[in-house]
């Protein structure tokens, strides 16, 4: 009975007025699903390349994430579709206590398309041409993405040491090629 007659004590009741305006509801903050640091960015379909990759103002493309990405830092790209304008290539590589990873958000999907990629151009070899290309590159993880449509590799993997694709990291088993380095790893 005490604790019933404190909280009804703590209580406070208005009654509007004429004069009074109801205040707005406050719209809460999107929640992350993953910890949000400064190695920490995120790609959305609905993302800008001029954001700051934050979980707030994602980037566009997985094609921007592979040109700005450190050794320590991790992308995640969110669920949906994502047309590719050309192949993606990491710049830059990771270290063996700080790997660069891509990999899909906590329970989405994401696609990237790579119908509009002309991987066939005078002069190339099918070995230049995955979608996803890592190639002279160290300490790279890919978890959970998927490429489709790509007239050829889906992922190549050329030249390059302690690469792995974790988990779904997939095209149709055709276009799928690791080839020259060492170690790296195919998993799930």
């Amino acid at each position: 009975m005490i604790v019933i007659a404190g909280l009804t004590a703590c209580t406070r009741v208005t009654t509007p007025t004429a004069t009074s305006t109801p205040s707005p509801a406050a719209t809460p903050a999107p929640i992350a699903a993953v910890p949000l640091t400064e190695n920490v960015f995120f790609v959305a379909p609905d993302g800008d390349d001029a954001n700051p990759g934050t979980f707030a103002q994602p980037w566009a493309t997985a094609n921007h994430a592979a040109e700005v990405l450190e050794a320590g830092q991790t992308v995640y790209l969110r669920g949906g579709l994502y047309p590719l304008p050309r192949q993606v290539r990491p710049v830059n590589s990771g270290r063996a206590d700080a790997w660069i990873t891509y990999r899909a958000y906590p329970g989405e999907q994401p696609v990237l398309d790579a119908s509009a990629i002309d991987n066939d151009p005078p002069g190339r070899f099918s070995h230049d041409a995955g979608s996803f290309t890592i190639e002279r590159n160290a300490y790279i993880r890919v978890i959970g993405l998927t490429v489709q449509h790509s007239h050829q590799a889906g992922f190549m993997v050329r030249d390059a040491q302690h690469i792995e694709l974790i988990n779904r990291a997939r095209a149709r088993a055709s276009q799928l090629h690791p080839s020259r380095g060492s170690p790296g790893s195919l998993r799930g």
